[in-house]
């Protein structure tokens, strides 16, 4: 049986660049395809566009609605999504697909049951000074436990570059909107529901970078929402004590959104001696790393919370070496 695939594009007031992305969906290499175009209410010539870019091709469709934001328009997309469909790509209305990320991300999720998602390599246009490094280290997360070891970094995938198995996302009941990112709110939900997350070889997502991006004005994407996002999963997964390995703005930030989520901050960790035997969050103490023997039952795990460059590696490798093993006793969300 052929394996069918649908893949749901949301648009917005994009007049000027969905031509070009509905084409490069037409372009694909494989074949067994079916394109969603949800038009959330756009209020200049998008509907128009589409429909002359589509012109009778079968294998496209618009679904209008009024406008509702981005998490309804995608869920209305899930919702219109064939029962026979397999996998569901997303796109974005101003980014292109490869000719063949739609064949290469099949062959990768028909190959590797145990994957729930796969992601694209991301080439970004025009490329914008100081989204380099985020790039790099977005395409450096390849296999499953690279993408692991980094989900409370960041997001580890870029949304409109990925194909999910339509079990999974439903399984989890698609995308909700509680204020912080949407896709990284699902990323999330995946891992909590066991999923695995890969990078699809070969595959490749053209991603614009727009003064205009949601990521760039929509304050759903601000650092503090993302710390909220962080601390509301770790708090689940650890609902007990935890210490913070970092006293600084970050690891002050993590503690007061771990605090709101009911968690408790047993001690801070920090390598600077002006801080270490100082208290912090009123009589929350500062400790030297010395202090950390291999891990004890009584003590939290550990959240580091240090933003500075090369600080992540570092403190992994301090880590592992006294036999504390990453997601058991200790995450990095920094």
């Amino acid at each position: 049986m052929d394996t069918a695939v649908t893949v749901v594009l949301p648009v917005y007031n994009a007049e000027s660049t969905i031509a070009a992305s509905i084409r490069s969906v037409q372009e694909q290499t494989y074949s067994h395809w079916t394109l969603l175009v949800v038009d959330d209410g756009s209020t200049d010539r998008t509907r128009f566009v589409v429909q002359k870019t589509i012109n009778g091709d079968p294998r496209c469709r618009l679904i209008q609605r009024q406008h509702t934001g981005l998490v309804n328009t995608l869920n209305a997309g899930l919702e219109a999504v064939s029962s026979a469909c397999f996998y569901v790509a997303r796109m974005d209305a101003d980014d292109r697909m490869d000719p063949a990320r739609l064949a290469c991300q099949v062959r990768a999720l028909d190959t590797h049951e145990n994957l729930a998602l796969v992601s694209s390599r991301i080439v970004v246009e025009p490329e914008t000074p100081g989204f380099t490094s985020y790039i790099e280290w977005l395409n450096s997360l390849v296999t499953p436990d690279d993408i692991a070891r980094n989900l409370y970094v960041e997001s580890p995938v870029c949304h409109p570059s990925v194909m999910v198995r339509r079990e999974a996302i439903l399984a989890v009941q698609g995308y909700r909107d509680e204020g912080w990112p949407e896709d990284y709110d699902l990323w999330l939900r995946l891992d909590e529901n066991g999923e695995k997350m890969a990078q699809a070889p070969g595959a490749i997502h053209v991603w614009t970078d727009s003064p205009e991006r949601l990521t760039r004005t929509d304050p759903r994407y601000e650092h503090s929402q993302l710390t909220r996002l962080k601390a509301h999963f770790l708090a689940r997964r650890w609902p007990e004590k935890v210490r913070i390995w970092g006293a600084g703005r970050d690891g002050r930030r993590m503690a007061r959104a771990l605090e709101a989520e009911g968690g408790r901050i047993q001690s801070f960790i920090d390598i600077d001696p002006k801080k270490i035997g100082g208290v912090r969050r009123g009589n929350v103490p500062v400790v030297s790393p010395d202090t950390l023997q291999s891990p004890q039952p009584t003590d939290g795990p550990i959240v580091t919370a240090v933003g500075v460059p090369g600080a992540r590696a570092w403190i992994r490798g301090e880590l592992e070496a006294k036999g504390f093993v990453e997601f058991r006793d200790f995450v990095c969300a920094a």
